[in-house]
């Protein structure tokens, strides 16, 4: 293998210059010892490399020496002028006088070596040592199991893992007085308050370790040391396995703890949910009932909807017909107005005939001297008169009293009260013109009669009466007969040849007939 080659592959794997120079630097306490002790210091470095180690015990005051058999690890050293030479081991120790260093070192080269030789080389490092000196052996861990089965391979010049326990004893076997187990550069994600993973016990164990070795020496010599020989450094494999398995107890009794508490919360769901079944069955047989009931329910208003649509016809024809008969009672209100003022119209010219034929009278009974000495002509032409302006105020009233009749419609037309007590009334008017065309005294009499049997027609006679105290005298004399009623004789001006209009004819014609059956009675 080319120097060449494994120097690109250190500077890869190994890591920078600074990074070893810091990880080196937890040896400082063992070379503060060594200094205290021995005073000038030498040592050699077997299997110098880039010669980190040599750069810092150059820098604490050490006279330090390299030796490396790759030239291209060597060139490394060159270039920062550090003291490394091309040299054997096992030759560069026997070349060397009893007792004449204080350190020797080794860094990852026992794992290069056969065990044989690495024998040779522990006992010649003892022989060249002071009292009190120091050997290091740096080498990686087998205890971390990914180093053990994966990484350690990765370098192709590695002989097998050195176990800590077999390269301890192999110090101890070649006369060593004592020996510390360093462990170095485990990983921070290592940490007790974090808490141990499975992982963490695969490959958190100290991936490298060292074994430092002293020689024996006076014990003041010896208890310079005890202060850098005592701390535990780094993680063994028994530590982070008792760690994990401690934290899995707890763990474990913790889920246990846990696993109770939720068997009782378990058996109390359970009898909740055994309640619950019982309230969700009592539950059940409500919605059974409700849902019994709303069926009843909706049977009932199935009915009740079929009962509303029944009625609903007889109320919409018995709307309908209200609505027809209000609007016949105002047609038939409107009808008896008009027939009212027909029939005012038909007073006023009964009114106005009578006056001609009253004034046709007196011309005829002028003439008669006879007839004015009796009195008796003269006494029937008051009579007419005062008939005829009682007719003629009759008239008006009966006028004012229609145009009362319009403005009560017009105030009250949305009302059917009115229109359905007046329904009777259209045949008033003409029953009235009846009565003032034929001036018969029985026919009037009867019609006064049957007219008191009518509310309406009694009070628009009441309101007539009040306002002519004499038309109710001669009505009352009329009908009850308390009054005497003069016999007048008229002569008949139509076979006399006096000139009348055709009204006048039929006027006087009908008051010659009422007079011939009155003189019959």
């Amino acid at each position: 293998m080319s120097g060449e080659f494994y120097r690109a592959f250190e500077d890869r794997y190994r890591g920078s210059r600074e990074l070893i120079k810091k990880r080196l630097s937890a040896y400082l306490p063992f070379i503060s010892a060594v200094k205290v002790a021995h005073g000038e210091c030498r040592a050699l470095d077997l299997g110098c490399g880039r010669g980190e180690w040599l750069e810092l015990l150059i820098e604490n005051g050490i006279e330090a020496q390299g030796i490396d058999l790759d030239a291209g690890m060597l060139e490394g050293c060159q270039a920062l002028q550090l003291p490394a030479c091309n040299k054997d081991a096992l030759t560069a120790l026997r070349e060397l006088a009893d007792e004449s260093l204080s350190l020797v070192s080794g860094f990852h080269i026992v794992e290069h070596l056969p065990f044989a030789v690495l024998q040779a080389v522990t006992a010649e490092a003892l022989r060249v040592l002071k009292p009190g000196g120091l050997l290091i052996f740096e080498t990686p861990n087998a205890e971390n199991l990914l180093v053990s089965t994966y990484s350690f391979y990765l370098d192709p010049t590695h002989e097998k893992p050195i176990p800590h326990l077999l390269l301890g004893f192999l110090v101890e076997h070649s006369g060593f007085a004592k020996h510390k187990v360093v462990r170095l550069q485990e990983p921070d994600m290592v940490d007790e308050a974090g808490g141990t993973r499975l992982l963490d016990v695969f490959r958190g164990v100290s991936p490298d370790y060292a074994i430092v070795a002293q020689k024996a020496a006076e014990p003041a010599v010896m208890e310079l040391f005890e202060q850098a020989f005592s701390p535990n450094y780094g993680v063994d494999f028994d530590e982070l396995a008792e760690r994990y398995e401690a934290e899995l107890r707890d763990r474990l009794q913790s889920h246990t703890a846990l696993s109770t508490q939720l068997g009782q919360e378990v058996a109390e769901l359970r009898e909740r949910e055994q309640a619950g079944r019982q309230d969700l069955g009592r539950l059940e047989q409500q919605v059974q009932q409700l849902t019994a009931q709303l069926a009843d329910h909706q049977e009932t208003l199935g009915r009740g909807e079929w009962l509303a649509e029944l009625a609903t016809s007889p109320v919409n024809q018995l709307t309908q017909a209200i609505q027809n008969l209000q609007q016949s009672n105002q047609q038939q209100f409107q009808h008896l107005l008009d027939d009212s003022r027909t029939l005012a119209r038909d007073a006023l010219s009964a009114q106005r005939e009578q006056s001609e034929l009253l004034k046709l009278l007196r011309g005829q009974l002028q003439p008669s001297s006879a007839e004015n000495a009796s009195g008796g002509s003269s006494e029937r032409i008051a009579f007419l008169e005062g008939q005829l302006n009682e007719t003629g105020a009759w008239a008006l009233s009966l006028e004012a009293q229609i145009h009362q009749l319009q403005a009560s419609l017009d105030a009250h037309q949305s009302r059917g009260s009115l229109a359905a007590r007046l329904y009777r009334l259209p045949a008033l008017p003409r029953r009235l013109a009846s009565r003032l065309r034929s001036g018969s005294r029985s026919l009037l009499v009867a019609r006064l009669h049957r007219m008191a049997s009518s509310y309406v027609l009694r009070t628009l006679a009441k309101n007539l009466l009040r306002h002519f105290p004499g038309l109710k005298r001669r009505v009352v004399t009329a009908m009850y007969g308390k009054s005497p009623v003069p016999q007048v004789v008229i002569a008949d001006p139509i076979n006399t040849g006096v000139s009348m209009s055709a009204s006048a004819k039929r006027a006087y014609c009908v008051l010659r007939n009422a007079n011939k059956e009155t003189v019959a009675e």
